[in-house]
């Protein structure tokens, strides 16, 4: 919709000789909110805890990889957002996890269990490969939200 359009606000009257007259009251302008962002290059972030120390090389390419990967959701690796921490304590079941790692994954908006089961098995790949860590011990979650901010906005 252009700027120019318009919705006129009527008004049903009631005049004396009981007969009813439609009155034009208003002329309300619609204008849709733009947005130079387009559906589905909402930034997701990806958050790992680690239980091993991660140089900065494993960083650069763990990151390189998850960009790669997170086209399985729908999601550009342009928006990416990726943190790391590491030596981070993780208890499975009352034991102490030696290697081992819990990733969220937040998004805005949703996508299919068959999508998340794809990225999970590509997670569980790059961990395994990249830091040695089994696939048993990487645990994936996701997260989606309706409410997503940037730039002193919402989307």
């Amino acid at each position: 919709m252009a700027l120019n359009d318009c919705i006129f606000v009527w008004l049903l009257c009631c005049i004396s000789d009981g007969s009813y007259i439609l009155k034009k009251i208003s002329k309300i302008y619609i204008i849709k909110k733009y947005s130079n962002k387009k559906e589905g290059n909402t930034m997701p972030f990806i958050d790992s805890k680690i239980t091993l120390k991660v140089s900065e090389e494993k960083r650069e390419i763990i990151k390189s990889r998850l960009g790669k990967e997170i086209s399985i959701i729908g999601k550009p690796e342009s928006f990416l957002m990726v943190g790391f921490e590491d030596e981070y304590s993780l208890y499975m079941a009352g034991n102490k996890l030696e290697k081992g790692a819990y990733v969220a994954v937040r998004i805005f908006g949703n996508a299919s269990s068959d999508a998340y089961d794809r990225l999970t098995a590509a997670i569980c790949n790059i961990f395994e490969e990249e830091l040695d860590i089994p696939a048993r011990n990487v645990y994936v979650s996701y997260i989606g939200t309706k409410d997503w901010g940037w730039n002193g906005g919402n989307f």
